[in-house]
Formats: C-alpha cells, sequence, structure tokens
C-alpha cells in the first residue's frame, strides 16, 4: 500500500490515541485490499471513519468487533447519518467487503457496546471551559469562529459538515428570535436556543450575505473543515467535539419535555431510537412532579 494510501480525515481526537487508530485502519486495509474490489486510497477514508468512530462509541479496536456486520449496520445509520443514501451504500458496501476479506467464514463477533453508547453529553462545567479555548486563539477573527463554532453546536446541534456550510444569510433573525436554515441531506430550519443567539446574531450582521459564518474568506466548503480547523486551533484540548454538542443540545431538549415532532423535525432524524439512546441522561424527575406531569390537564 505504502505512503500514498492515507486517509485525509482527521477527528477531533488526541495525537496518540489517533496514531493508534491509524495502525489499525492501515492494517487491515493492506490486509483486505489484494481480497477486494476497491483499492486502498477508496478503502482509507471508509475505514477511517468506522475505526474512529468505533472509538468514541466504546468499540475495541479489533477486527472481529469492528468489522462485524452489526458494527457496520450501526456506523452507516448513525455514523453516516449527514451523507446521502447513495453515499451511505457505497460505504456499507465498501465496509462489507473489508469485513469479509478479513473474517472470511468465521461467525461474525457481536460488536459491545458499552453503556456509555451515545456520547455523553457536555457538563456545564465542560461548556465554561470553551470559553478558554476561544480566547486563546491568537486574533479575533479565529476567536469570532471558535464562538460561531459552539453556538452552532450547543445552541442548534448542527453536524460538523452542517456547521461548515452555513452562510450569513442562513441565520435570520425576527421577533421569535433566531433561527438557521440548514441545507445538504437534512434540510430544514432551527431555532437556535435563547443563550446562543446574540452570537450567531452579530455574526452574521457583519459579514456579506454571501460570506461563509466560520473563515469568512474561504472560497469553497471543503470535507471535514470544522473538525480539522478545531484539531490545528490553538489548545485544542479545550476545544470542542460538534458530536458531543449535538448530543448536548438533544439532551437539553428530552430534560426540557421539547415536543418530539419538534425535536426530531429540528435535529434532521426520522427514527426514535436516535432520541431513546439518549433519555439516559436526563436528569430524574422528582416523584411529585412525575405524578402531576402524568395526571395530564
Amino acid at each position: 500500500m505504502g505512503e500514498t494510501a492515507r486517509s485525509s480525515y482527521r477527528p477531533n481526537i488526541d495525537e496518540t490515541t489517533w496514531s493508534a487508530i491509524e495502525a489499525f485502519v492501515t492494517t487491515a486495509v493492506t490486509d483486505a485490499t489484494p481480497r477486494v474490489a476497491y483499492s486502498a486510497t477508496e478503502l482509507m477514508g471508509a475505514v477511517s471513519r468506522l475505526a474512529a468512530w468505533c472509538h468514541t462509541n466504546g468499540i475495541a479496536l479489533d477486527q472481529n468487533h469492528v468489522f462485524a456486520a452489526a458494527t457496520i449496520e450501526r456506523h452507516v445509520k448513525d455514523g453516516l447519518d449527514n451523507y446521502s443514501d447513495a453515499s451511505r451504500g457505497n460505504r456499507r458496501s465498501q465496509l462489507r467487503r473489508v469485513g469479509e476479506a478479513l473474517l472470511g467464514n468465521a461467525p461474525l463477533a457481536p460488536a459491545r457496546f458499552t453503556a456509555a453508547e451515545p456520547l455523553r453529553p457536555y457538563s456545564p462545567a465542560d461548556i465554561a471551559q470553551f470559553s478558554i479555548w476561544v480566547k486563546a486563539q491568537t486574533t479575533p477573527e479565529l476567536q469570532a469562529d471558535a464562538r460561531t463554532i459552539i453556538s452552532l453546536g450547543l445552541g442548534a446541534g448542527l453536524a460538523a459538515s452542517e456547521i461548515g456550510a452555513l452562510r450569513a444569510a442562513d441565520v435570520i433573525s425576527d421577533k421569535a428570535g433566531v433561527r438557521v436554515r440548514v441545507a445538504g441531506s437534512r434540510p430544514r430550519e432551527v431555532q437556535v436556543r435563547r443563550e446562543r443567539e446574540e452570537a450567531l446574531r452579530s455574526r452574521a450582521t457583519e459579514l456579506p450575505d454571501d460570506a461563509y459564518l466560520v473563515r469568512p474568506a474561504r472560497t469553497s466548503d471543503a470535507k471535514n473543515f470544522v473538525s480539522n480547523l478545531v484539531t490545528r486551533s490553538d489548545r485544542p484540548e479545550r476545544g470542542p467535539q460538534t458530536q458531543r454538542m449535538r448530543a448536548t443540545w438533544l439532551v437539553h431538549h428530552l430534560s426540557a419535555a421539547t415536543p418530539v415532532a419538534v425535536l426530531m423535525e429540528a435535529a434532521g432524524i426520522q427514527s426514535l431510537d436516535a432520541l431513546a439512546r439518549y433519555v439516559q441522561f436526563i436528569p430524574p424527575v422528582r416523584p411529585a412532579s412525575a405524578r402531576e406531569a402524568s395526571r395530564g390537564d
């Protein structure tokens, strides 16, 4: 495979862990490539995303677990939810062929999900630390980018690709607050949480309508742009993960009893399964309050 087959995918994971993931991916792709119809270059991106997703979701980097049919299906459904159906189908085929090549006819071991299968939401203390990351950026423009990423992640639950694609004209402000217009594979409008409105309103009004909200001088919407920006920023260990910000946003709305249909539409999801995984993070309700809520109006 050589040095030419390397994935450009680089999530917000610490250097030591990412080196271990890269080693696992390189071995898997090197072993599988001679026995599949895909090139090593094609497989690197697919396998890198799968391995990083497994690490995030507590699945051991063992070929029997990473390439188990159940793991691949879960990854395609949840880890690639911002991909088009065609792209997800292609990734599924690639990963299945790798799994078949590596595991042969041996029984596919079930995926071992830990109790913390969904990403744990950020605590208030975690969120307070983000101000350190913002202040660590060396220019006012970089600080504005950092605030915008946090506002869109915690305030609207957007995925990294959605944050990177937003332009100033996509921020809409009126008497009912601020909402953002999201395009891509999950087109929708999302009402921004009250405490994040002003930062987005200010950012949008200071930029031309066609400028990107993050790094306005860009001329294209590069893949993995936001994740790479956080990873390469100053004090990246204090920076946010967009997936955990989305988890935090979801749990906030679940805890606040936002109507399920409203939340699903805002989140761009079509299955209750995606919400059910986060119920474990909802704070307990006092017995008296639970009884009152159960009585109804």
